[in-house]
């Protein structure tokens, strides 16, 4: 029997570590689309193991095809910042229909 490592990440939710797969398990909405995305693309070598009630999902993956990296960090001036909340409102407007 393998001999399982668990590492808890934020944003990807539970990784185990086995042989050759790890299990991923998320609720985070960008990384379950990801997963389905893989698993329609790759269907040997990824798994939806479960769909829980809770919205998460629980697959299996090629434990290479595991990264983890520092996130991006994101630095805007305040012309920028003032630029973005502008075109956010705008759009938050236009989908309320108040434009």
């Amino acid at each position: 029997m393998a001999e399982f490592n668990e590492t808890v990440i934020d944003h990807v939710g539970t990784i185990f570590e086995s042989d050759d797969w790890c299990g991923v398990s998320t609720g985070e909405l960008n990384v379950k689309n990801a997963l389905k995305r893989l698993a329609e693309k790759y269907p040997d070598e990824v798994e939806c193991i479960a769909e829980n009630s809770d919205g998460s999902v629980y697959y299996h993956v090629p434990w290479d095809w595991v990264a983890i990296r520092k996130p991006k960090q994101m630095h805007f001036t305040d012309e920028q910042i003032e630029h973005r909340r502008k075109v956010m409102k705008e759009l938050r407007m236009k989908q309320l229909g108040k434009v």
